[in-house]
């Protein structure tokens, strides 16, 4: 029992850690996820994840973030367990 539940932790963990973009053209969209553990991110803040993912010289249209601040009701229930994302949008230059 101990075992399936060490490997159910490691697939969420492994999955809540994602960063990656999309590019399209000349649009694009950089987006980073993190686990939230009783108030840890795992692995880490997904706004530096997902800003280093942008192009250089792009121009940021959009950046968007789900609650996680400590004074509403989402955001204290996504801060004990829930899963925090950032998605940033813009345009390249071609």
């Amino acid at each position: 029992m101990s075992k399936q539940l060490i490997l159910v932790l490691i697939l969420i963990l492994s999955l809540s850690a994602c960063a990656g973009m999309k590019r399209s053209g000349s649009s694009f969209t950089a987006h980073a996820e993190s686990l939230n553990l009783i108030g840890f991110r795992i692995p880490g803040d997904e706004y530096p994840r997902a800003l280093e993912k942008v192009p250089a010289g792009a121009q940021v249209h959009t950046m968007t973030s789900n609650p996680s601040d400590l004074q509403s009701v989402v955001g204290v229930l996504n801060r004990i367990i829930g899963i925090s994302y950032t998605e940033i949008s813009g345009t390249t230059k071609q």
